[in-house]
């Protein structure tokens, strides 16, 4: 069959950019690494700044959970940023699903350990199932699918009207057709990057005590999406004022 070149439609302030990676594809493992290096020496570092609430027993993960929909029914929605960490192993796969962040805004991540728990709490699955409550992330469903693998979570309705996908959104608000990362929506949306260094990304998730390195990571990624949909929203709105 014969290939068809896809002309990518992108927005005008990324097209330096996307020239720049393309060249790094195109060059030896060594020139990337460096090439990329470059791209975001002089890019700030975006980290969660705000109070990290970590949770390791059933009850604790509760109560939260019951204040988040006590909080989803005084607002016309709740909007959460959403994602997940678990133990990668080379032989055998991905391993179940070890902790679980929310960022409610700039002030309050809650990482939920429930690696350290027997079974997921009622109120998690009712905060989840709650109509006024959305969950944003990047390849948020296929996190939700390993959520009900790991747990039999039902999670079908959940896909269907309650998460939204950041890489769908980011190409609806920009006008392109990239297939995002996370780490490169924050680079190319907020002029930031993401600290995606193998030494914490790849850590044992499962340990009883987590660093403070990987607390920092996980309340950052979920924060990440948060101020993603915040800054696509924003666009948005700006878009059609004019």
């Amino acid at each position: 069959m014969a290939e068809h070149s896809v002309h990518r439609k992108l927005p005008a302030w990324m097209e330096d950019l996307d020239a720049t990676t393309s060249t790094i594809r195109r060059g030896d493992s060594d020139s990337k690494s460096d090439s990329l290096t470059d791209i975001t020496s002089n890019v700030p570092l975006l980290r969660f700044k705000g109070t990290i609430n970590y949770c390791s027993t059933v009850g604790e993960c509760g109560a939260i959970c019951e204040e988040l929909m006590s909080q989803a029914v005084s607002e016309d929605k709740l909007m959460l940023g959403f994602d997940m960490e678990w133990p990668v192993d080379f032989k055998t796969g991905s391993g179940k699903t070890a902790l679980i962040q929310i960022c409610v805004n700039e002030k309050i991540c809650h990482l939920f350990h429930v690696c350290c728990m027997r079974n997921l709490p009622v109120a998690f699955i009712h905060l989840l199932q709650h109509p006024k409550v959305k969950l944003i992330g990047v390849n948020i469903k296929n996190d939700l699918w390993k959520l009900s693998r790991d747990f039999g979570v039902t999670v079908k309705p959940l896909i269907e009207s309650r998460v939204v996908e950041l890489r769908d959104f980011a190409n609806e608000v920009l006008h392109c057709d990239q297939n995002w990362s996370l780490d490169r929506l924050v680079l190319h949306v907020l002029k930031m990057k993401l600290d995606k260094s193998d030494t914490v990304r790849k850590s044992d998730w499962n340990t009883q005590i987590l660093s403070s390195a990987q607390e920092n990571y996980a309340a950052t990624d979920a924060y990440a999406s948060l101020l993603l949909y915040k800054h696509l929203t924003k666009k948005t709105t700006e878009d059609v004022r004019r």
